[in-house]
């Protein structure tokens, strides 16, 4: 039979403290959001965003926009650009 008080009572709970009562090593940190990077732009800033969200090196980003224009059609391509350059927020 037990008895007495509950392991851990009186022990902070909640989130950022563990079970035992001792505060945990989590931080908050806030969402990356996908956006037009205007400081290391080109065009428009929509490779330098993509290169900014994905941690990337812009130059590679722009290799791979155009590896993938030059294979699948510069025009299709053109259209996610510009759709990306109107709806994507300037940051």
């Amino acid at each position: 039979m037990l008895t007495g008080a509950a392991p851990n009572a009186g022990a902070p709970a909640g989130p950022g403290y563990l079970s035992s009562g001792t505060a945990s090593s989590f931080t908050y940190s806030a969402p990356r959001r996908l956006r037009r990077v205007i400081a290391d732009k080109k065009i428009a800033g929509v490779c330098a965003g993509f290169a900014e969200y994905f941690d990337m090196d812009v130059t590679l980003v722009r290799l791979l926009w155009l590896g993938i224009g030059l294979m699948t059609g510069v025009v299709p391509l053109l259209m996610v650009y510009m759709v990306a350059w109107i709806v994507l927020p300037k940051g």
